[in-house]
Formats: structure tokens, sequence, C-alpha cells
């Protein structure tokens, strides 16, 4: 049930990286690696606040939970970097190459929440 929640805030979050990527690329004329790290961060910043409060019900403090997920976001924020430049390459579309990024990062990215930002002693 755990990873279905994770999914669901991921969702919502990814729904507002997207947003922000296509924005930037679509209405800016920015560069995609631009357009999809400034959406990242967006959705980065409402992933932490629902996965405390929703997902993983955290009791520990939020302040002390904000600098590991902020480390794991660093962490994914270059692994969707990466991706996102090997991918464009790969695939004709940026959004091909973005959705095939998150599938990998989402993966990830909740293994590192689960077993170090919100860590539990009941787990």
């Amino acid at each position: 049930m755990q990873i279905i929640k994770y999914g669901l805030v991921g969702a919502f979050g990814t729904a507002l990286h997207y947003l922000v990527l296509i924005i930037f690329v679509e209405l800016m004329s920015a560069p995609i690696e631009i357009g999809t790290s400034v959406g990242f961060i967006v959705g980065a910043i409402f992933n932490h606040h629902f996965n405390h409060k929703v997902t993983f019900k955290s009791e520990i403090n939020y302040r002390e939970t904000l600098w590991k997920s902020f480390l794991v976001a660093c962490l994914m924020f270059l692994a969707n970097l990466l991706l996102m430049a090997v991918f464009s390459l790969v695939f004709s579309h940026y959004i091909v190459a973005q959705v095939v990024a998150t599938g990998i990062v989402f993966v990830l990215g909740y293994l590192l929440n689960k077993s170090i930002v919100f860590i539990s002693k009941k787990d």
C-alpha cells in the first residue's frame, strides 16, 4: 500500500514536473535541460512534503527528513539529468525520453526514501 501512496504522490509531483518542463520548452524556448531541471525541483518539493505527511506518515522531525530528502532529491536530479541527456539522443521526442527517465527515477527514489529518509523503527 505504501508504494501505491508513493506512486500517487509521485504522479502529482511528476505532473508538476512535466507542466514546468513543457512551459519552459514550449512557451519560453528554454533548453530541455533547464526545463527538466526546474520541473524536477518543483516536483521534489511537492513530493517531500506529501511523502512525509501521507506516504510514510513519518514521526521523524520534518526538518530532519528535509536534509536527507534534499540529498536523495539531488541524486535523483542528477540521475534524471543524465538519463535525459542519454534518452533524448535515443528517442525522437523529449517527452518519451522523460517518461522512461521518470520510471527509472521512481523506483530508485522509492527505495532510497524508504531506506534512508523516512526509515522508522517499525521497518
